[in-house]
């Protein structure tokens, strides 16, 4: 992992005695691939490894493409129709903070005001989509039962699914999202401040500016942290979110974005985000505190029960088996504790 790491921050890499095998895979699992590629171009790479990086990268790029086209005729449809909106993550992050191929997406999510899902969700309806997931080739759709579950119980619609008839790109999912948490209603005022606070970006869609994209990257990076679910489908150590935030850095305004994040009751999340981001890039210049509740899991969907972890950050990014060191309502020993917090004091930045 340092090796990747310190590759990511100053692209120098040491080639002797390099595992290729262990490279290509971490590298996949953390969908760093597609942006390392070019990157590797200036390096003498054994020709099975180069091409692995080469295929990785114009895969990401077909996609991209594909979504980009799904996503300015949805925002042709949006304007239209005067729903305010953002896009996010990947298809905000594509042709902006990446260069083509390097940023992967699954699917497009779109932030929209609660008030906005039964109108947004009708425009997505006369586009083709449907509200279900993709199985054995085919849409099954939900029922009406799941759909208002989710949308009760979660920060976003059940997904939007079109048919695309490309085996490389078989559907176009996308998720509106009308939270910036798990909650359904937490946070309506804080949405339509960043709904707000948008401009054009240099890809041609509507996204949110530097400071409230940042912010939206801490949020939904502690929202996959700290919520069982999203923990137990490897969402909390994926290494391309945190390079998103080391990315988008050198563009906040920190003094500007501290008081933003204290204005809108946001710090908790960000400084988790921040802190487990600049453990990974300390060049992050940017203060945190250790977080409260630094290793807790919640899960929403069984009253909040709580889980702890009894292993550090760093240690888990590398353990695919991670889950092992989760324990139900742990509270660890006091020599182990003692122990974890004095490595976590190693790394508090003033």
């Amino acid at each position: 992992m340092n090796i990747i790491l310190n590759f990511l921050r100053t692209e120098s890499l040491d080639l002797e005695n390099m595992d290729w095998y262990n490279f290509m895979g971490f590298c996949d699992f953390h969908r760093l691939s597609g942006y390392l590629a070019g990157k590797l171009e200036k390096y003498n790479l054994p020709p099975q490894v180069k091409r692995h990086f080469g295929i990785q990268k114009e895969y990401q790029a077909y996609r991209q493409e594909h979504l980009f086209r799904a996503a300015k005729e949805i925002e042709s449809a949006l304007v239209r129709e005067n729903i305010a909106h953002a896009f996010l993550k990947g298809t905000a992050l594509s042709g902006t903070l990446y260069e083509r191929g390097e940023r992967g997406s699954n699917d497009i999510d779109i932030l929209i005001s609660s008030q906005d899902v039964g109108r947004a969700g009708k425009l997505l309806e006369s586009l083709g989509f449907a509200q279900g997931l993709y199985r054995n080739g085919k849409l099954e759709r939900f029922s009406r039962k799941e759909i208002l579950s989710r949308r009760m119980n979660r920060g976003e619609t059940a997904p939007y699914l079109k048919l695309t008839g490309d085996k490389l790109l078989p559907f176009i999912e996308i998720d509106l999202n009308f939270s910036l948490d798990w909650l359904p209603s937490s946070d309506i005022g804080t949405v339509d401040r960043f709904l707000r606070n948008t401009t054009l970006l240099e890809n041609g869609l509507t996204g949110l500016t530097p400071s409230y994209c940042f912010m939206f990257l801490c949020m939904h990076l502690y929202k996959e942290a700290t919520v069982l679910s999203m923990v137990q489908r490897n969402k909390d150590i994926e290494l391309y979110k945190y390079l998103d935030i080391y990315k988008l850095f050198p563009q906040i305004d920190v003094p500007g974005f501290r008081a933003l994040a204290e204005e809108l009751g946001i710090e908790k999340e960000c400084n988790y985000a921040l802190y487990h981001a600049k453990r990974l890039f300390p060049e992050i210049g940017i203060g945190t505190e250790v977080p409260q509740e630094l290793e807790t899991v919640i899960d929403p969907e069984n009253n909040n029960k709580r889980y702890f972890w009894t292993v550090e950050f760093l240690d888990r990014v590398e353990d695919t088996d991670r889950l092992r060191f989760l324990l139900e309502d742990c509270q660890p020993a006091d020599g182990w504790k003692k122990r974890l917090f004095q490595r976590i004091a190693e790394v508090k930045y003033d």
